[in-house]
């Protein structure tokens, strides 16, 4: 007895149907597998299902006898299969035309819905929970059943105690009187029943749908919201074919969000994977190329001598010149040229444009280009500058990669041997085919090796960002936990607290404050920075009592220095001067934290421009250390072990507005005596590229 024979033979013998609150089922929220493999969430590349003519076979009745011929007409009629296909076509438009994932699901169970005339649950597989999660509903029971969950081993094993009508399709007649109690959510069909044969409010039937490898990565629970005959096997295969359609459609959706949803991370491990695969992808092309004459070599351009050489016995030659082709700036440029010495260095050095010669016009129109001397001594080919001007034949051959010249053969011969003809060109053609794999391996290399860098690009501003996030977050919250703590302490004591200590917490306070605004500055005068064209207000500052402005906030700073400046006559830039106070400052306010003496801001003319020197008598830095002083987000260690607060911004902030300026910004420093920083600015301002 069939599996599907052995369901009617069981509802004919059943006992009385139980009510909806002794087995509340039919439709369950969430559903399950069953079997050893594990649902998996679907990480591969999904591949097409073909698609056949989907046909019903009409030999059901159901209702009362006055309908029979009326149900038989509808079978006959070819709208189920219609209606079938406009489902089919409705999911696969929803995929196709960027509806999302939620947007397929739906079409799926409405897909259901119009097609079977079913009520429809969908439960999709979520590994990172183990659970199935109802995503889309469509009749009775939406409210109580979108959204819920249920665990993959509950579905399991109620998909164990049902029959398989046909694959992946799960029968449970209500006979069975399966315990539902670990599902997440159940509605049950409000609806009489005729008796076996028909769909019973608590029957349940279930649809596996599996990706291209055979994992469940969502299972559909389907009802009758009517009293009507449960469907005969072949609809059930027919449905199995939808839930194949419908899988298929959401592994590659799940796929497309998967991808889409890469964070920089996974990017930068993905690219590592591609630089990896390129190896055997060398290896592969080079492979191939042994096959057809190109012995494998472990560099690219290594091949060009076997493809000289191997030319050479397919279309006889005095030298090959090999060249790429730059479509962009549509300019020819050599890659290779077989004869040795100073021909090979002039020909390496030339380029040309599209149209000269007979390799630009080969280039040009894509196909072969003869130009052989003439009888007359009418010279058709161009003549390299550098080269022997020497009488001989040329014949130019592009080489196709994906439909476009990507590379150019330059053959040459003596005009004393027998010109090229046609038959030269199509061997030299046939050849420049066989070869392309070692032009896209020289592509692919070099597109490789950018990637490198971008990869290695992408890893250190990835590093430098979380180690400026992590120094300005310090640095804002050591300021702001000083401020909040010294006023709190005021406000909560007030006058139980002496004066003296009041004035200490506020000066404390202040300080703080001071020292989070000189930081966001900083972080201002950056973003200022930022972009090709950085905004600037350039006026005429007269450098004397600016040098003295700067020196006062200074000396409000560290009320105990001493801050001194000296200006050589009168002397006036036009320059910006928040930029300029912003390398002033962050320079004075340097050399008072890494000395205990005096610090001095001097003027003086410079040639076209005004040199302005920061000097103090502190630590100094080591000399192998100055090269990287101004490096962004870097703080170089002190030589009396002591630690300075700082993002390591200030100085790389003075070397970059330094350079807006228009001017440029020096150090020297010996360990023991102190440092000087010289910023050199152009009187008249910067220069602008017109």
């Amino acid at each position: 007895m069939g599996a599907r024979e052995g369901i009617r033979e069981t509802r004919r013998k059943g006992q009385t149907p139980a009510t909806a609150s002794g087995h509340p089922q039919h439709q369950a929220g969430t559903t399950r597998k069953r079997g050893p493999t594990r649902p998996a969430h679907p990480s591969h590349q999904a591949r097409a299902l073909p698609l056949k003519r989907l046909e019903l076979v009409a030999d059901r009745s159901y209702g009362t006898d006055n309908d029979v011929a009326t149900k038989a007409e509808r079978l006959a009629d070819s709208r189920p299969e219609l209606a079938r296909l406009q489902a089919l076509a409705g999911v696969a438009g929803a995929a196709a035309h960027g509806g999302g994932l939620d947007g397929v699901l739906t079409a799926i169970v409405e897909g259901v819905r119009e097609a079977f005339g079913l009520e429809v649950v969908l439960n999709l597989y979520e590994p990172a929970r183990d659970r199935y999660v109802v995503r889309a509903v469509v009749g009775s029971g939406e409210h109580e059943l979108m959204g819920s969950s249920t665990l993959r081993d509950a579905f399991d094993e109620l998909l164990l105690s049902g029959d398989e009508i046909v694959p992946d399709v799960v029968f449970i007649p209500h006979e069975r009187e399966v315990d539902l109690g670990r599902l997440g959510a159940v509605h049950t069909p409000d609806h009489g029943w005729g008796g076996p044969g028909f769909w019973h409010p608590l029957d349940m039937c279930f649809v596996r749908m599996r990706t291209s490898r055979g994992e469940v990565l969502a299972i559909l629970s389907v009802d009758s919201d009517v009293d009507g005959r449960i469907p005969d096997d072949e609809s059930f295969e027919l449905l199995r074919v939808f839930a194949m359609v419908g899988a298929n459609a959401i592994e590659n959706m799940l796929l497309i969000r998967e991808i889409a949803g890469l964070d920089e991370e996974r990017e930068k491990r993905l690219l590592r994977l591609e630089l990896e695969e390129e190896v055997t992808l060398r290896r592969s092309l080079l492979e191939v190329g042994g096959r057809l004459g190109v012995a494998s070599a472990s560099d690219s351009s290594d091949i060009f001598p076997l493809v000289a050489e191997r030319l050479a016995f397919v279309v006889p030659i005095k030298s090959l010149t090999i060249w790429m082709v730059d479509h962009d700036a549509q300019l020819i440029r050599p890659l290779y040229h077989s004869d040795p010495g100073p021909v090979a260095d002039a020909v390496m050095a030339y380029e040309f444009p599209f149209g000269l010669g007979a390799t630009g016009l080969a280039v040009q129109e894509g196909h072969s280009v003869i130009a052989n001397e003439d009888e007359n001594g009418v010279r058709l080919a161009a003549i390299i500058p550098g080269t022997p001007d020497t009488p001989e034949h040329v014949l130019g051959v592009p080489v196709m990669v994906e439909e476009r010249v990507t590379v150019a053969l330059t053959l040459r011969r003596l005009a004393t041997e027998p010109p090229f003809l046609p038959e030269d060109a199509h061997r030299a053609e046939l050849f420049g085919r066989h070869v392309a794999s070692a032009f896209v391996l020289r592509e692919l290399a070099e597109s490789r090796r950018l990637l490198h860098q971008q990869v290695e690009k992408l890893e250190e501003l990835n590093r430098l960002k979380d180690e400026f996030v992590a120094g300005v977050s310090h640095e804002l919250r050591t300021p702001l936990t000083a401020i909040i703590g010294n006023v709190v302490t005021v406000a909560r004591l007030g006058d139980m607290l002496p004066a003296e200590d009041r004035r200490q917490l506020l000066e404390g306070a202040e300080r703080q404050a001071k020292r989070l605004a000189e930081l966001l500055e900083n972080l201002l005068a950056e973003s200022r920075l930022a972009g090709d064209d950085p905004v600037m207000v350039l006026v005429p500052v007269d450098v004397g009592p600016f040098l003295e402005e700067v020196a006062d906030t200074l000396r409000f700073r560290a009320p105990t220095r001493l801050v001194q400046t000296a200006c050589e006559r009168t002397l006036a830039l036009v320059t910006d001067r928040t930029l300029l106070y912003r390398i002033l400052f962050n320079l004075g306010d340097n050399a008072l934290k890494y000395s205990d003496g005096p610090v001095r801001l001097a003027a003086r003319p410079d040639g076209g421009g005004i040199r302005i020197d920061v000097q103090d008598n502190g630590i100094g830095i080591p000399r192998e250390h100055l090269a990287r002083v101004f490096e962004q987000f870097h703080q170089l260690p002190t030589p009396d072990g002591r630690h300075m607060e700082g993002v390591g911004l200030g100085l790389h902030l003075c070397a970059r507005v330094a350079e807006t300026l228009g001017g440029r910004i020096d150090v020297d420093s010996e360990i023991g005596r102190g440092s000087t920083f010289s910023v050199w600015l152009p009187k008249d301002g910067p220069t602008r590229d017109p």
